[in-house]
């Protein structure tokens, strides 16, 4: 499961073992989130007030269901929020009704198409908040291939280590047969990562026995461009949660433990 994060994994590992799961579990990617705003809020970087935008889908509801609290436990103040169908229009009344708001901070639990609304949005409505906070999309290249340096500074949803072992290897061959283009900066690395566990697995196997291969991922570690990777519960759990484009890169943010984690910029 290259693409799918729900806090329904340890429900669903038992009942699927053959499924295994490498966006982890949206409890997790709020935890790392409001973990990392913390930190900058201790710091004075940023005040406690926060404006969140959902959108009206099973993604949107996955991750706001524990961010509401975990922001309370934090003690940010929820300022301004909104909540919107999944292919509005337009978002530009919710901007300004943020940006009148005044917050220091932006959550938007969004998917590509408001993610880049919101973005344009944003910079039309001159909407600057210290920290901002979207989601998918943001790792894409297409992002920062609209938005060119106007991307730096944003936070997103999932990262990676662009320094990680064999990582430039990787996109070199990504961008060879698929003419030119680059892999986003999240998702396409934790599949690819799955998909070395799994070749990995075939090989200490040697055979195609699938039970054994099944067992071989449940249990096993592997060498991936990831880090060494171990699939405890059929699911990643060492993985990135926040980016940030920082001069023209995508890099690791939060949480700030994984190897090769980059210091926010907060200005």
């Amino acid at each position: 499961m290259g693409t799918a994060a729900t806090d329904k994994i340890p429900e669903f590992a038992p009942r699927f073992p053959n499924a295994f799961w490498l966006l982890g579990r949206p409890t997790d990617g709020v935890t790392a989130l409001v973990e990392l705003l913390s930190d900058l809020k201790k710091k004075g970087q940023v005040k406690e007030t926060v404006a969140l935008f959902t959108v009206q889908h099973p993604f949107g509801s996955e991750f706001l269901t524990p961010a509401k609290p975990a922001l309370d436990k934090g003690g940010f103040k929820i300022v301004y929020e909104t909540s919107y169908p999944l292919g509005v229009a337009d978002l530009s009344a919710q901007i300004k009704a943020a940006k009148a708001a005044n917050p220091d901070i932006m959550i938007a639990f969004s998917y590509p198409p408001d993610t880049f609304m919101l973005t344009e949005q944003s910079i039309a409505n001159d909407f600057n908040p210290k920290f901002k906070f979207l989601s998918v999309g943001v790792a894409f290249p297409s992002y920062k291939g609209k938005f060119g340096d106007k991307a730096n500074g944003i936070f997103g949803l999932g990262a990676w280590d662009p320094n990680g072992p064999g990582v430039k290897d990787w996109v070199e061959r990504h961008k060879a047969v698929n003419k030119g283009a680059e892999p986003d900066r999240w998702a396409s690395s934790n599949t690819y990562a799955g998909l070395q566990a799994l070749q990995q697995a075939i090989e200490r196997v040697g055979e195609i026995d699938r039970a054994k291969i099944i067992a071989e991922l449940s249990s096993g570690t592997f060498k991936t461009i990831l880090g060494d990777v171990k699939l405890d519960g059929n699911r990643l759990s060492k993985l990135w949660w926040v980016g940030q484009w920082q001069d023209g890169e995508y890099k690791g943010i939060a949480p700030a433990n994984m190897p090769g984690a980059a210091q926010p910029v907060v200005k």
